[in-house]
């Protein structure tokens, strides 16, 4: 008998000890609602796609959330599986230009609604388009949800 409650006191006091660690994993918080407006030079920049990568620690698995501008530069976050939204935490911001970019992740071509297709050709400069050089560091809150991006041609 001895025997049997001195394991079950370990078993539980491993069970106990699990539970409180959270198993190691961090519980990731997401913000539901992430939008803002994407600018050039002080001009909105349309037609163009919007990547937050979180910057967490190796290992960690996190969710990026992507969007692409509307004529006004006005994007709205969206994680996998269609959810709105980013993680709370801190992400590197990265630009690409055009459909093809919004094809290549699985978002709907621009125009394919009969919607007005915008013609902004502007180029987003180099740095913007890489995670690895990108300039734009960010922090998204639980509680803020507005996320102005503002490029210069020569950051």
């Amino acid at each position: 008998m001895a025997t049997d409650s001195g394991r079950c006191l370990r078993w539980l006091s491993t069970v106990v000890i699990l539970i409180l660690s959270g198993c190691g994993k961090p519980a990731l918080i997401f913000n539901d609602s992430v939008e803002g407006t994407v600018f050039l030079d002080g001009t909105p920049l349309a037609n163009v796609h919007v990547e937050f990568i979180p910057d967490v620690e190796r290992g960690v698995k996190a969710p990026s959330s992507s969007s692409v501008t509307d004529e006004k530069g006005h994007y709205s976050l969206n994680r996998a599986g269609g959810k709105r939204g980013a993680m709370v935490g801190h992400h590197l911001v990265v630009l690409l230009r055009g459909r093809g970019a919004a094809r290549e992740i699985g978002e709907r071509a621009e125009g394919t609604d009969n919607t007005k297709q915008v013609k902004d050709r502007r180029p987003i400069p180099a740095p913007y388009t890489a995670a690895s050089r990108t300039p734009l560091r960010l922090e998204v809150l639980a509680d803020q949800h507005t996320y102005n991006l503002n490029l210069v041609s020569k950051p």
